[in-house]
């Protein structure tokens, strides 16, 4: 496997624009055991043999094999071998997968803004003044701690 295609999924951002990708992704990641068997991967924080793979999840090694499979397809994991040697292990090539569903905002109704709504935007603008007054007090005392400190530390002599 290339380095580019190591970073496949690099900071991906993989949704609705994007079904086929997506749909891959979801299919990959439908397994409970799979997702087991990647985690198993991400936190070991070097190769692991298949053995080791299965031991950690609790499950034969036999479907291990499957999903490191599916997982090195989907290029999520990259299977890792030194030359000549037979032992085959496995790492993962990604750090963190995440799944983010945002839910739509109700529409907003036409007409007049509610009291309610009008209410609670008087108060966040107060809030709003409040704050830059509240941060310029804050500046203020601040210096103030400083040159009380200043004024009671020692002098150092020349």
């Amino acid at each position: 496997m290339t380095r580019a295609n190591e970073a496949h999924w690099r900071d991906q951002d993989v949704g609705m624009h994007a079904p086929e990708p997506l749909a891959q992704l979801a299919a990959t990641l439908s397994s409970t055991t799979r997702l087991a068997v990647l985690r198993t991967l991400m936190q070991a924080g070097q190769p692991l043999h298949i053995n080791e793979i299965a031991r950690r999840v609790g499950v034969d090694a036999s479907p291990v094999r499957g999903h490191l499979e599916q997982l090195v397809k989907a290029e999520l994991a990259r299977e890792t071998a030194s030359p000549g040697d037979r032992v085959r292990t496995f790492a993962p090539l990604v750090e963190d997968v995440r799944i983010q569903v945002r839910a739509r905002r109700p529409a907003r109704p036409a007409g007049p803004v509610p009291k309610a709504v009008a209410r609670l935007r008087k108060q966040a603008e107060a809030l709003e003044r409040d704050a830059g007054k509240t941060a310029a007090r804050l500046a203020r005392t601040q210096a103030a701690i400083e040159r009380a400190w200043a004024r009671a530390s020692p002098k150092s002599e020349a």
